[in-house]
């Protein structure tokens, strides 16, 4: 019942911010907006965006106008090692200060307000399959944030549907203000390290939500569907190896019910199989109020190998790591009550937990930035048993 009012409401506020027209900067200068920007402030409704925005930092675009009034920006997110850089194109949407972006989803860039030296404060919509996420982001020349900018990027960000918990400050990196020098006077000859057609290439193959954790750093409209690939899964996952009984023998999660219930909770059985149409169902038996209860789920495999999706709760479900004959780790995202949840499971083929294996899920676990009050390991054995319910 959550669930459905949760998505009943958020599909009320997508109706809403529809009937509602987004300003754009009057008399917006384009070559005046060109150039380098540090993105450093967000707000975004997205997901993706809600479950990783603790671990993202600045990044850096450069905006460069094209004839016939379109814009091309190139990006640089910082990962541990590099920056990676991509390009996009937008198309003029007939206003200035407006563009549009159809790869892999109808996309609404906007300037909504600029003073061209200093700050501007762009909005990002993004529609696919009948679901929207907003997203709102400070730009800035310099890598501090001005505190008027701010201000006035915090009076903005409630007109579009958008929370104080949906607003994070990134903490400055300077590795793709470094690696884009070369990238940042947009009217001079680029440097062919300003560009990167692969990944172009790449946003145009894809149809699903992911790609790295610092994408959210990015600001531009590829935020909600490249972020969830923001950890490596494994590859080449066989979902008929999947199939069969499990154990849950350890969890990692933000969500209130682990606090609330981790001291008493055991091992869990749970089973894995394929329907008739090929979707993994994933059945687990638990113990709530002296009473076995049987908690079911179907998830459709996506277009990425070890990614699944249910549309039901819609959630995504990721295979981390797994050996099919002794344990599998899977991490897991969605949204309950306006709050997004992160999981990273555990699940064995029996009732015993390895030292190596444990040391192995912590180690993942601690990756993922949850911290140990957010870990629990199972020992005792299960009370209820799936033939129970």
């Amino acid at each position: 019942m959550k669930a459905m009012l949760l998505n009943i409401g958020l599909a009320l506020l997508c109706v809403l911010e529809t009937q509602a027209e987004v300003p754009v900067q009057p008399d917006f200068d384009v070559n005046k907006f060109a150039g380098k920007w540090h993105i450093m402030v967000a707000a975004s409704n997205c997901p993706q965006f809600l479950s990783m925005k603790e671990v993202m930092k600045t990044s850096v675009t450069i905006i460069t106008p094209m004839p016939g009034g379109d814009l091309t920006l190139t990006a640089g997110y910082p990962l541990p090692d590099k920056c990676q850089k991509m390009d996009l194109t937008f198309k003029s949407a007939g206003k200035s200060g407006h563009y549009t972006n159809s790869v892999m989803a109808k996309r609404d860039f906007r300037v909504v307000e600029t003073d061209y030296a200093h700050y501007a404060i762009v909005y990002i919509r993004k529609d696919k399959d009948g679901e929207t996420s907003v997203t709102l982001q400070l730009f800035s020349r310099v890598q501090d944030v001005h505190p008027e900018a701010l201000k006035r990027f915090k009076e903005l960000y409630p007109t579009m549907g958008l929370t104080e918990d949906m607003l994070v400050i990134l903490p400055k990196s300077d590795q793709c203000a470094k690696a884009l020098g070369d990238c940042a006077e947009p009217y001079k000859a680029r440097s062919p390290s300003c560009t990167s057609s692969e990944f172009l290439i790449f946003a145009e193959k894809q149809e699903v939500c992911m790609m790295k954790v610092a994408l959210l750093s990015l600001g531009l409209t590829l935020l909600c569907m490249l972020l969830a690939e923001a950890q490596p899964r494994a590859e080449r996952v066989d979902k008929n190896k999947l199939t069969g009984k499990w154990y849950l023998t350890g969890v990692a999660s933000t969500c209130d019910w682990l606090q609330k219930r981790k001291g008493d909770m055991t091992m869990m059985p749970a089973d894995i199989s394929l329907t008739k149409e090929g979707e993994v169902l994933f059945s687990m038996a638990f113990s709530s109020q002296g009473k076995c209860k049987k908690m079911e789920t179907t998830f459709k495999e996506t277009e990425k190998s070890g990614e699944f999706y249910s549309e039901e709760y819609r959630k995504t479900a990721q295979v981390i790591k797994i050996d099919y004959e002794h344990y599998g780790i899977f991490y897991s995202f969605w949204t309950v009550d306006e709050k997004v949840c992160r999981e990273l499971k555990l699940l064995t083929r029996i009732q015993e937990l390895t030292p190596e294996t444990e040391a192995l899920f912590r180690q993942l676990a601690e990756e993922r930035d949850f911290s140990d009050d957010l870990i629990a390991i199972f020992f005792n054995k299960e009370i209820c048993t799936l033939a129970d319910v």
